[in-house]
Formats: structure tokens, C-alpha cells, sequence
């Protein structure tokens, strides 16, 4: 019974890191999107404390050095 409930909650963690881990990667892919599209106004709001962050920052700077550039 407790290797049945350690199971669970092992892989009810594991469900909530994917989705987490996929609706960053989704924003980010709007973003490039959106960037390929011409639109470097859009910024990304990074939902996590973690890589996925930084990335989200990165790309943040990237827009804005982007339009700096194109001004």
C-alpha cells in the first residue's frame, strides 16, 4: 500500500513538472512566433523560478536589443 501511494504522488509530481515545463516552452514558441511575425513589442512574463526563466529573460533582452537595433 505505501509503494501503491508513494507511486501516486510520484507520478502526480511528474505530471505537474511536464505541464509546467510545456506551457513555458508554448509561451516561448508564441514569442518566437510572434518575433518572426515582425512583433518585438511582445515580451515574455516567465512563470518559473528555474532555466526556463533565464531563457525567458534572454529572450527579453533579445527583443529589445531587436528593436534598438531596427530604430
Amino acid at each position: 500500500l505505501v509503494c501503491l501511494v508513494a507511486f501516486a504522488l510520484l507520478c502526480y509530481l511528474m505530471i505537474g513538472a511536464s505541464m509546467a515545463i510545456s506551457r513555458n516552452l508554448g509561451d516561448m514558441g508564441q514569442a518566437a512566433a510572434r518575433l518572426a511575425e515582425g512583433d518585438l513589442r511582445h515580451q515574455l512574463v516567465p512563470r518559473s523560478n528555474d532555466e526556463l526563466k533565464d531563457v525567458a529573460n534572454r529572450l527579453n533582452e533579445m527583443l529589445k536589443s531587436f528593436s534598438a537595433v531596427l530604430r
